[in-house]
């Protein structure tokens, strides 16, 4: 927490103990904590919520039934179903007597109180009066607002912009346009405009999601581009099918022929094919097209490959995996075979995508991203084990294959994932964990276990779930119903009744709720 202060737990309670004098700064009578900025954390005490400094000063007392930092420096609190801000020093800068409080956007929140809606800024000033049947957040100083069923748009000054017309109004992701509904059909116009033309284009549907410079609009069932910025039309293309404008290029198709066009419109590759997809991994925009039944790939400006290939899938580096014939291999840009394509099937899409997973007669092996084999095909099953090992069943027999493609024949019967150079093994009905040599580092005792996460794993023992460090000693008892690993994160969540508690940087086990 701090040089002076230290976040402490004694059975389900929390403190703070000040390390100057070992007194409580905050009594060990807390049951939640939540850490919501650099200095501030949020406390639960007998069912309410205060805010405590880490210099040792508590902001607020726990009086409300909730907390939430809204904007940096400021707090939503709530008290008796009512809604209002403090400050950092606990000071109220909107009374506690909103029914809801909306998302801050440039400079203002929607606050609702008696069923009606008005705008108030961060530090409490009611700027329009509480009189809207509706609201959404600001954008470029407008707003949606809802008076006598209708919806309308405002400025700042709670000055009219566009009048109460509209069933509904929204905005694209990036609140760029105003998507103005009436009777089923929608307008666009841009945000911060404040003419509205009632005659202009109307459609069914809006493509919110698009982002760049066009977005894709439909009418009947047919596509068209619309500028992201004005809502007028990028060009007069009409389409049967469009793919989002991506980078410049939208896949797009009449008829049943697909092509591809750029952000004027202009035809890239001619609507010809059976189908197109973007290729990944390259380092270039290309793309994979169909005709007939085969494959071939093509950039903006060039053929690539003529169609040639059954399946193609782009592996990165230059190097490709395809199918001809019936039979899998591996290309390069130049269509260059790597290797032999002989094989009834190749893996893709995993991790790592070297060594690929070969298939030929039944028998797996592996082969390199040169397309050379890698210590025969004569395995049942291979999967890998992160790392660059993979394990290998061929029989009763389990192999551990290691980075540098030496596979070993070990008494084991199933391999978990390497995390921090130890993978879990397991001996019979019990898991425990070897190194990088296949050296067993943690004998097996355990029902299940994990990966490692900054020296702590999971572990299962007597259907509960405890955490053990690298010589496998329980660092927390197992007293858990479950867990959760994410991988992206590095997090470990254990999980008991609806309580959860994070494996923290330091390797300690907290309460968190998120």
């Amino acid at each position: 927490m701090s040089p002076n202060a230290s976040l402490v737990k004694s059975g389900e309670f929390f403190g703070v103990l000040n390390h100057v004098n070992c007194n409580y700064l905050l009594p060990l009578t807390i049951e939640h904590v939540k850490r919501v900025t650099q200095h501030e954390l949020l406390f639960e005490e007998k069912g309410k919520w205060g805010i405590f400094h880490f210099a040792g000063k508590i902001i607020s007392n726990p009086i409300y039934d909730s907390i939430a930092l809204f904007q940096p420096n400021i707090f939503m609190v709530k008290k008796e179903n009512k809604y209002g801000l403090i400050d950092q020093k606990g000071i109220e800068k909107l009374p506690i007597t909103y029914d809801e409080i909306g998302e801050y956007s440039s400079g203002y929140c929607a606050v609702k109180q008696n069923g009606l809606y008005g705008y108030a800024t961060r530090f409490g000033q009611v700027y329009i009066p509480v009189s809207y049947e509706g609201a959404k957040p600001f954008q470029k100083g407008q707003a949606a607002v809802k008076k006598n069923g209708k919806w309308g748009i405002i400025d700042i000054k709670n000055k009219v912009v566009i009048d109460f017309q509209f069933d509904a109004i929204s905005t694209n992701e990036s609140a760029s346009l105003w998507l103005l509904q009436k009777n089923l059909m929608i307008q666009l116009m841009a945000v911060g405009s404040t003419v509205y033309d009632k005659n202009q284009m109307a459609f069914d549907r809006i493509h919110t999601e698009d982002k760049g410079t066009s977005i894709r609009v439909e009418k009947s069932n047919r596509y068209q581009f619309c500028n992201a910025n004005d809502g007028a039309l990028s060009f007069e293309g009409i389409f049967d099918y469009a793919e989002p404008m991506t980078d410049g290029f939208a896949i797009v198709a009449k008829s049943a022929a697909f092509g591809l066009i750029n952000e004027k419109g202009q035809i890239v590759l001619p609507l010809e094919f059976q189908q197109i997809k973007r290729a990944d991994k390259t380092t270039q925009l290309e793309w994979f097209v169909k005709k007939g039944d085969l494959w071939g790939l093509r950039n903006d400006k060039k053929i690539v490959w003529p169609e040639a290939y059954a399946w193609v899938y782009a592996c990165g580096n230059g190097l490709y995996k395809v199918a001809k014939n019936n039979k899998f291999g591996i290309v390069n840009y130049k269509m260059e075979p790597q290797g032999e394509m002989i094989y009834d099937a190749i893996s893709f899409n995993m991790e790592p995508e070297w060594p690929a997973v070969v298939t030929k007669s039944g028998k797996k092996g592996l082969i390199s991203n040169a397309g050379l084999l890698i210590g025969g095909i004569k395995y049942d099953t291979i999967a890998t084990c992160g790392e660059g090992y993979f394990k290998a069943k061929a029989g009763k027999s389990l192999y551990i294959i290691t980075p540098a493609g030496i596979a070993t024949k070990t008494k084991y019967t199933d391999f978990g994932l390497f995390s921090e150079g130890l993978i879990p093994f397991q001996s019979k009905a019990y898991w425990g964990y070897c190194n990088s040599s296949i050296i067993e580092e943690i004998p097996a005792q355990f029902d299940a276990c994990g990966k490692f996460v900054k020296g702590i794993a999971p572990a299962k023992q007597q259907s509960k779930i405890g955490l053990i460090n690298r010589m496998g000693i329980w660092v927390l008892k197992p007293e858990y119903d479950s867990y959760v690993q994410d991988v992206d994160t590095k997090r470990t969540v254990l999980l008991k009744g609806e309580k959860q508690y994070l494996v923290n940087e330091r390797g300690k086990v907290v309460l968190w709720e998120e």
